[in-house]
């Protein structure tokens, strides 16, 4: 199943209302993060350490904010161009699946 989903972000993106939810949820991470200064300070350096600026941070709401449907399809189809998912069964099969296989 998580592998038809993938597929089909790759092909059609999301819907308008789980890209609006995902932005919404990453811009409020971003004000939580400069609520706290010991958070805040580490994520600076973290940031400032992937090569980006204080501009970056102060601005990176609007870059989330511009992300689009289609970005959303070329990202997918980059990160899962050869193989959508690995997926690992944890439990033992149950009875019924050691049954039918």
């Amino acid at each position: 199943e998580i592998n038809k989903l993938l597929l089909d972000i790759q092909k059609n993106g999301v819907s308008k209302e789980d890209l609006a939810r995902a932005q919404i949820s990453m811009i409020g991470k971003l004000a939580f993060l400069k609520d706290g200064t010991e958070k805040f300070l580490t994520s600076i350096a973290g940031f400032i350490g992937k090569g980006f600026t204080i501009g970056d941070l102060n601005n990176w709401h609007k870059q989330i904010e511009a992300v689009t449907n289609d970005d959303i399809k070329a990202a997918a189809q980059v990160v899962f161009k050869n193989n959508p998912a690995v997926t690992l069964e944890i439990y033992p099969p149950s009875k019924e699946t050691t049954k039918s296989a």
